[in-house]
């Protein structure tokens, strides 16, 4: 279904626009509406340079100058802003976004705009500073006040607690987002709280803000994996009238909560679901409007969120064509998968490195079929991404060397390549390898990618956590475990550590959620965990330490199937630095184009 843009409307706000473009086909047939559904959609688009103009653009669209209350929180992370919303909705005033240590110049216009009775601030000095408070101070002639807690658990309590008692409260996870997204419209809407939990304990503060609430009604968000049976029956002594919405993904559950909260809706906004920036300032507006918050990938909308929208007719897209593509403006479903193969009982992942292109292809004793190519080509990740598949792999550990890292930012076009397709992505933590990170180092790194890349649908995850793999140094032991251990306190992460050799691994305190082993100059090596086979190891400039074997490998792999190990690691993708690799090259090419390897594992292990 094509989108024609008829014209720009209203002026640039705050370094934002709205574009507004009307369906070129009708939405019977796209939506699954009733035949006689004729009425194309309005498609309105929300969105400005970046996170901090795109909340101002969404607060312009729809707040008037003089609003009693601007709320303001980190743009940087989600959860003080997701528990934040209701209350914004509640004060009558927008959520805006900010950085920790200044105020966006767009954001700073808005404000000067608006003219807020008050500002308030959501979260600690580590995610608003002080010297930001000040400077808020400039743009409101009432207070600037700040509502942290302790954590994420305890600034969520303290603003549920500014509700009027029995108020309705809407509880979801605090260790992720996607499914409190559309629950921040519906809380909106109802003039209910937003309660933010672990997944398999009701912290105090939570339990604390309940007790003072006495809430009319609660509404879990998302299924037992995000917030467990356990906590449902910790929640059961506030309320006498306990809701449960959940769907089979991210997508589906905000199409519940739109049916649930908003079943007679014509109009709605639409965000990304795999980031959380810019739904977070528009589903308080939503809400207010009447709206639904509902999901879409980036470059397709999924088949729940298209039911959902069946009886719409104005959507307000939230993000610029990063965030949500012109296909997504023109209601393109993503693709319907044939129905997959019975899963296996493991997973089977291989080890991806993106350094490519080498400085120079002599770095390498082997020639891949492809050349000397780039990560950075989305389509020659498309075509590795299939390939893999193709070997009947489920996934792919990025080897992550750091935020600034130039290589191991590649990892969004490796996770676009994966959308729409079962293949996944984990992360391969280099860095405690190249040294000891401190707690406050690997914090910093837990969060940076579990905001920027775990939220991504094609992000590997296990029990509802994404999956990072670690890879330590030499002289690592249990002080490593106990680092890890204090940077992961929240239990966000699945943690799959590589064994050491120091001291008994399994006898540490502060054990992992599983143990890998990767040592490709071995052909077969196993842990209780997984079992990992190498096809050769011949480093360049080194003498080879594994020859290279088809038949061997075949071998290999037969008895990495037969061991049904939770995780089946094939060392490498494509490390052709030390001769790991499986792709394809010129000294393996097959009449297929896969390379000896890849048919093997093939044969072996069907297609994905």
């Amino acid at each position: 279904m094509g989108a024609k843009v008829n014209h720009l409307i209203g002026r640039p706000l705050a370094a934002a626009a709205v574009v507004t473009a009307t369906l070129a086909a009708t939405v019977g047939a796209t939506l699954g509406a009733a035949a006689n559904a004729t009425a194309a959609p309005t498609v309105t688009r929300v969105f400005g340079a970046d996170r901090f103009a795109t909340s101002t653009g969404v607060s312009a669209s729809y707040f008037s100058a003089g609003v009693p209350v601007a709320y303001v929180a980190t743009g940087a992370a989600y959860a003080d802003a997701l528990a934040g919303g209701p209350a914004a909705a509640r004060g009558g005033g927008p959520l805006l976004l900010i950085s920790q240590l200044s105020v966006p110049a767009s954001v700073g216009t808005e404000l000067q705009r608006l003219q807020p009775g008050r500002i308030v601030v959501l979260g600690g000095g580590s995610a608003i500073s002080d010297a930001v408070l000040a400077q808020l101070q400039t743009y409101t002639t009432g207070t600037v006040t700040r509502v942290a807690g302790a954590d994420r658990y305890a600034t969520a309590a303290l603003l549920a607690e500014q509700f009027p008692a029995g108020s309705p409260v809407f509880v979801a996870t605090g260790t992720n987002y996607p499914d409190a997204l559309a629950g921040v419209a519906a809380a909106a809407a109802e003039h209910a709280a937003i309660v933010l939990t672990d997944p398999n304990t009701l912290p105090a503060p939570a339990a604390a803000a309940l007790a003072q609430l006495h809430p009319s009604s609660i509404t879990i968000l998302g299924g037992s994996s995000a917030v467990s049976a356990a906590v449902q029956t910790s929640l059961s002594a506030y309320s006498a009238n306990i809701t449960r919405l959940a769907g089979t993904d991210r997508y589906d559950t905000a199409a519940k909560v739109a049916a649930a909260a908003f079943p007679s809706a014509t109009a709605a906004y639409l965000a990304s679901g795999a980031s959380f920036a810019d739904a977070l300032a528009g589903g308080p507006v939503a809400g207010l409007k009447g709206e639904p918050l509902l999901l879409a990938a980036p470059t397709c909308v999924p088949a729940a969120t298209v039911t959902a929208g069946a009886n719409i007719t104005a959507l307000t897209l939230l993000g610029g064509t990063a965030a949500l593509s012109d296909a997504v403006a023109s209601w393109t479903p993503c693709p319907v998968a044939p129905p997959p193969p019975v899963a296996p009982a493991s997973l089977r992942l291989t080890f991806y490195y993106p350094w490519f292109p080498l400085p120079s292809s002599s770095d390498s004793n082997f020639h891949p079929s492809d050349g000397n190519y780039s990560t950075a080509d989305p389509a020659e990740d498309a075509k590795q991404v299939a390939e893999m598949r193709y070997a009947g792999l489920n996934g792919a550990i990025f080897s992550w060397e750091g935020q600034s890292d130039t290589f191991s930012k590649r990892l969004s076009t490796e996770l676009a390549a994966a959308h729409g397709t079962p293949f996944k992505w984990s992360v391969y933590y280099e860095l405690e390898g190249q040294g000891n990170p401190t707690v406050a180092a690997l914090t910093s790194d837990l969060n940076y990618l579990y905001t920027t890349y775990a939220g991504d649908p094609s992000f590997l995850r296990i029990n509802g956590k994404p999956v990072i793999f670690v890879w330590p140094d030499a002289a690592d032991g249990c002080s490593m475990l106990a680092r890890w251990a204090a940077a992961n306190s929240d239990h966000r992460w699945y943690v799959v550590q590589k064994e050491f050799f120091t001291s008994p691994y399994r006898s540490c305190p502060n054990q992992p959620d599983a143990w890998h082993q990767y040592t490709p100059a071995n052909r077969v090596v196993t842990t209780p965990w997984s079992y990992s086979v190498s096809p050769g190891f011949w480093h360049k400039g080194q003498a080879s330490q594994l020859a290279r074997s088809v038949s061997a490998f075949d071998a290999a792999v037969k008895t990495m199937k037969a061991s049904n190990a939770q995780f089946e690691l094939v060392t490498t993708w494509n490390e052709w630095i030390d001769g790991s690799s499986i792709e394809s090259a010129q000294e393996w090419a097959t009449p297929s184009g896969y390379g000896g390897y890849v048919d093997v594992l093939h044969n072996e292990l069907g297609s994905q």
